[in-house]
């Protein structure tokens, strides 16, 4: 039970760290970006073979 209370704690914590910074929202959006442009060369690539 301790341990549970103490997660709990942790994630509050954290979540009240998160909305004080945007730093998760521009990692997320750098993730998305990279993950976005990788999909997109390799699309690229296939229709210049094709």
């Amino acid at each position: 039970d301790l341990s549970l209370e103490r997660m709990k704690k942790k994630k509050q914590k954290r979540r009240r760290e998160g909305r004080d910074t945007p730093h998760d929202f521009l990692r997320l959006f750098l993730a998305f970006f990279f993950f976005f442009s990788s999909v997109g060369l390799h699309l690229l690539f296939f229709f210049m073979r094709a």
